[in-house]
């Protein structure tokens, strides 16, 4: 996950392009009390492609652990230091309520606007770490703010040219894991997983 201590670099540099990709969401589930079925996610449940994805699912294999991957449409930023992803996840439609341009001409009542604050800041030129702040859901971006929590997902990498795959106006897939028995790689069913592209394809293609 995205934190500024970690990325000290990353934060002071500007966007060379903005593009539309998506991630490999990992979550792990089990059986809880009474037939109940409880899903988490953690750190580094972010991955660049399936096979990552898996690998990191068997890694955290334990018996009676099912694990889910979703295709995840993201915004991808990418900088001369690295690359910067932002999803929203336990959404339909990922990052509908954001818009490229702001709806208002300040901040709310008790925020202050970033040094060099522009309107609109998914565009090759502007700062990266104000394109960050402008999804924190106090923003002045935001039609309808997100939850607070197990919502908005920014993830960074110190690599720039990390390969990701390109979404389109199509159906997303998931992937549910199956057991094969000890010392064998875990199963996967595939799936449609229902999540729509569409409001990240359209920030990014806006111009």
């Amino acid at each position: 996950m995205y934190g500024i201590n970690q990325f000290p670099d990353l934060a002071k540099t500007q966007i060379t392009s903005v593009h539309s990709c998506a991630l490999y969401y990992v979550t792990t589930g089990r059986n809880a009390w009474h037939s109940t079925w409880t899903q988490q996610y953690s750190n580094g449940c972010m991955h660049s492609s399936i096979k990552s994805a898996k690998q990191y699912a068997e890694k955290l294999r334990t018996q009676g652990t099912v694990f889910t991957i979703k295709q995840q449409p993201c915004i991808c930023l990418k900088t001369e230091s690295g690359t910067v992803f932002i999803n929203q996840i336990n959404s339909m439609s990922p990052l509908s309520g954001y818009s490229s341009d702001a709806l208002s001409p300040g901040p709310k009542e008790g925020a202050k606007l970033i040094d060099g604050a522009r309107d609109n800041y998914l565009i090759p030129g502007a700062s990266t770490s104000g394109a960050i702040l402008s999804f924190d859901r106090s923003s002045r971006f935001w039609r309808v703010p997100p939850p607070a929590k197990n919502s908005v997902i920014v993830v960074a990498s110190e690599v720039a040219d990390i390969d990701t795959d390109a979404i389109q106006k199509r159906k997303l897939k998931a992937w549910s894991s199956y057991s094969n028995g000890g010392g064998y790689l875990l199963g996967w069913r595939e799936r449609e997983n229902g999540v729509s592209p569409n409001a990240v394809i359209a920030l990014v293609n806006k111009k």
